[in-house]
């Protein structure tokens, strides 16, 4: 059917039907897309329906692309907007936090498990992460970005980031060894829906900085912290503590201490 050749569809609908047609067959499978759009067509003359169903469209459309499907965390791409909005904004005056978590056993969980245990784990990894910086947010600890959903990203298979402002360099001391603690747990892992017999726990790296003095490209700062970041994860898998950095930028980010934490009990 095409709308622009049938005169009872006002001209204002005919794009723009048109239009969320195509942006919704991004979302919908390509077994699905025909039969979508023969069903769509079908209420070509109910205008209130079609400007219900296209805003829907969008609404599906910006979470299938911005939300991880399996975890509700944010994709990569938008949360690494989401970190160079942080530095854009020039009203905030907090030091810019980021963590980089990886899972320990999820290949061994995997092989022996199945991949079904597997995805479990990942899910049940991410709830406590996000319980874990809320409770920070009743601490006050945080200052913004705690109930952001896009604060917290599945950066990868089995890989985490969190970006926060927090009020002064010296909490994430305090955040990220909490963090650890909790995904490490076993109860918690079982009430996020994790039961299996392999051990699961989380490396944990970080870096906070302040904003620079002076203006520099937002891609570069956000790919410099999470560099220093992922470092510090690694240093973390190797000896199973948690590491910070705390850092400043000039023309890069230069690292000015790094810390190694207990995780406690």
């Amino acid at each position: 059917m095409n709308l622009a050749a049938d005169p009872k569809v006002p001209s204002e609908f005919t794009q723009r039907m048109e239009f969320a047609i195509a942006q919704w067959t991004v979302v919908v499978p390509p077994p699905l897309r025909d039969a979508f759009r023969a069903t769509f067509m079908k209420f070509a003359h109910d205008h209130d329906r079609v400007l219900n169903t296209i805003e829907g469209i969008w609404a599906r459309r910006d979470r299938t692309y911005s939300f991880d499907e399996s975890t509700g965390l944010a994709r990569r791409k938008p949360f690494l907007d989401h970190l160079a909005a942080l530095f854009a904004d020039t009203d905030a005056a907090g030091p810019i936090a980021l963590l980089f978590l990886d899972l320990n056993g999820l290949k061994s969980i995997n092989d022996r498990c199945g991949h079904d245990a597997g995805d479990r784990a990942i899910s049940a990894a991410g709830h406590i992460i996000r319980d874990a910086i809320r409770l920070d947010r009743q601490g006050d600890v945080m200052v913004r970005s705690v109930d952001d959903e896009l604060a917290i990203s599945r950066h990868g298979g089995d890989e985490f980031l969190v970006a926060l402002e927090v009020r002064e360099p010296g909490d994430l001391a305090a955040i990220a060894p909490r963090i650890k603690r909790r995904v490490d747990d076993p109860d918690r892992q079982r009430a996020a829906g994790y039961g299996g017999d392999m051990p699961l726990s989380v490396a944990v790296g970080g870096v906070v900085c302040e904003r620079p003095d002076r203006p520099l490209p937002y891609a570069f700062m956000v790919r410099e912290l999470v560099g220093c970041a992922d470092f510090q994860m690694y240093a973390s898998k190797r000896d199973g503590f948690v590491h910070v950095a705390v850092a400043h930028f000039t023309d890069r980010l230069v690292v000015e201490r790094e810390d190694v934490l207990a995780t406690g009990v």
